[in-house]
């Protein structure tokens, strides 16, 4: 990562601290990562893009995010993954459901 994106990724940080999914669960964890939403290796025109950034925990960025990324993946919907992770509401059952990627059945 270049030291403008750095910079840039340490500027997001300090404005969302808190991982931005448990938020809305109403639990206060310290986000450890400035996380695309769309990976970079996806999109690589995204990857200084702030609407494709969000704050999160290990946990959630080992978690949901990693079940997300393999869902859209597999069923060639990468684009869908900023409202998924904007809106909790707009993802596939499967992954409401908190099912893991094997279980996809796509």
């Amino acid at each position: 990562m270049c030291r403008s994106s750095t910079r840039r990724a340490a500027r997001y940080m300090a404005r969302f601290p808190c991982c931005q999914e448990c938020e809305r669960k109403d639990i206060i964890v310290p986000a450890a990562v400035v996380d695309h939403k769309i990976p970079v290796r996806c999109r690589p025109e995204l990857r200084l893009d702030p609407k494709n950034w969000w704050s999160l925990c290990t946990s959630c960025h080992q978690g949901i995010k990693r079940r997300m990324e393999a869902y859209a993946e597999k069923a060639n919907m990468i684009d869908a993954l900023i409202s998924w992770c904007d809106d909790p509401s707009t993802r596939p059952a499967a992954l409401q459901q908190g099912i893991g990627p094997n279980q996809f059945g796509l």
